[in-house]
């Protein structure tokens, strides 16, 4: 009895969230707009590249923004309304696959998914395509299905945020150097590249790209310093370009610094991943994607969810305590890293990056975490044995 008024509260305090996430959405939707103006400008023939709006401008690559031509179709209000259920339709596929898929209770992903609701509240006032993105990864990694040259080509969308797949072919090669998975992923990108270089640029490959590449950096040049190097940007390649004192301006030398990064990880994790599912590895992926990534927005960082989910759900099992408390330190840098959350305290962590340090901090639990449980279930089986 109990139980079932325990869960009725849950569900209408999930039913609450979803309605003003969608009213989010629509009430604001900032780089929605953008997308939206992309798509439009496709199917009016107008230069995708060409669209400022306000010092933003479509940055991603030319085979990602054919994905948004459905929602172009309609005005700009309606669509807002579509995107906003995209979201949220997006956040509860993510949480089915934490449950169904990788057996994470509801009294772990309940709790997590409301200390989260900050991440989800600003991803939805943007109206950004990483919780999408989120969905679409999680529901390929857990269900085995086919559609993973889609999967990858998707993630490209802001080039670094292709990493999780990196560490899957680290994990697993065969997976992925085959010609099938090859042959498949290079004809989606053709077709997804034709699409705005005949409908905008007259077939002119070279003038796309060349003005994708202007387009791509224009953000550390049209934008303020003080959002490229200042607290909006939770990234550690941030924070150490920051206190070395290099211009945001300089985006040769902070790509330079982010790859150096996530190679260093690789290289750092590279054993350890190696006893680990491709489940595991690919959410290690995500979580460390918004620690490294040149510009880390905030909304980035719903990308540790589900490890923080599935992390939550193994230490329940064991409950070390200080295992326990290196966990939580993370969760509280991730969740609660801004000047509204916390006040003076809140402006102090999110000034010196403190998601980026609690996602990192989280991957490392993690790690340790994960390998200690299997040299136990190892240990057991030794003594059964």
């Amino acid at each position: 009895m109990q139980k079932g008024i325990l869960r009725t509260i849950s569900n209408m305090i999930l039913l609450i969230g979803a309605v003003s996430l969608v009213r989010s959405t629509v009430g604001q939707g900032t780089d929605f707009l953008v997308f939206w103006k992309a798509g439009r400008g496709m199917l009016q023939g107008t230069p995708v590249y060409d669209l400022y709006l306000g010092g933003m401008i479509f940055k991603y690559p030319p085979w990602i923004s054919p994905f948004f031509l459905p929602v172009s179709l309609f005005s700009f209000e309606t669509a807002k309304w579509i995107w906003g259920l995209v979201g949220v339709g997006s956040l509860a596929l993510v949480i089915r696959c934490l449950d169904q898929g990788l057996g994470v209770s509801r009294k772990v992903w309940f709790p997590l998914l409301c200390l989260y609701w900050g991440l989800w509240c600003i991803h939805a006032l943007d109206g950004q395509i990483i919780l999408p993105l989120l969905a679409l990864g999680m529901w390929v990694m857990t269900t085995n299905s086919r559609a993973w040259p889609l999967a990858a080509l998707a993630f490209t969308a802001k080039i670094f945020t292709v990493f999780p797949f990196a560490l899957l072919v680290l994990k697993s090669p065969h997976r992925f150097f085959r010609l099938k998975f090859i042959l498949s992923t290079l004809v989606l990108l053709f077709c997804f590249t034709a699409l705005p270089c005949y409908l905008s640029y007259h077939g002119d490959w070279a003038l796309m790209f060349k003005i994708w590449h202007q387009a791509a950096v224009s953000g550390a040049l049209a934008l303020d310093p003080g959002l490229t190097r200042g607290s909006k940007n939770q990234s550690l390649t941030s924070y150490f370009c920051r206190i070395l004192g290099i211009s945001a301006a300089n985006t040769g030398v902070e790509i330079l610094f982010s790859i150096s990064f996530y190679v260093a990880s690789l290289a750092l994790l590279y054993r350890k991943l190696k006893r680990l599912k491709e489940v595991e590895v690919w959410m290690i992926g995500l979580a460390l994607t918004g620690v490294f990534h040149p510009l880390s927005w905030h909304h980035l960082h719903i990308w540790s969810f589900p490890l923080a989910a599935y992390g939550l759900n193994l230490w329940l099992k064991s409950r070390r305590p200080i295992s326990g408390m290196v966990y939580f330190l993370a969760l509280f840098l991730i969740t609660l890293s801004h000047v509204r959350a916390l006040g003076s305290l809140g402006y102090f962590m999110e000034y010196n990056v403190g998601r980026a340090w609690g996602a990192l901090l989280l991957v490392i639990w993690f790690v340790q975490e994960i390998n200690q449980s299997i040299e136990r279930d190892t240990g057991t089986l030794a003594k059964i044995g």
